[in-house]
């Protein structure tokens, strides 16, 4: 992600790595600490389009109370429309795995 963002023109030096998360959930978490440490209120989640409403929800619970979303509407996972099919199904089940658990 980071060669990606340091492509688009995002400077290194704004750029805050997190080796240790590998799932959305981790990242909500290791991100709002990052955040709050920072003094930062608000994130911005650049994702594919399927992926942002589970992601939104975790980064809430995580303790970020303004979140914002930009979807990656290039990515080929969401121009893909067998990717996009099959990851809409796979984030929708989640989504509702999450909600009825009580954890989103």
């Amino acid at each position: 992600m980071r060669q990606i963002a340091e492509k688009e023109g995002v400077p290194p030096s704004a750029i805050i790595d997190d080796p240790y998360a590998y799932r959305t959930e981790d990242s909500a978490v290791m991100c709002a600490r990052i955040a709050h440490r920072l003094g930062w209120h608000r994130v911005t989640l650049v994702s594919d389009p399927w992926h942002l409403a589970r992601s939104k929800r975790l980064f809430r619970v995580a303790g970020m109370t303004d979140v914002r979303q930009s979807p990656a509407l290039n990515s080929p996972a969401w121009t893909d429309p067998e990717k996009r099919d099959y990851y809409m199904t796979r984030e929708t089940i989640s989504l509702l795995f999450y909600t009825l658990l009580g954890r989103a």
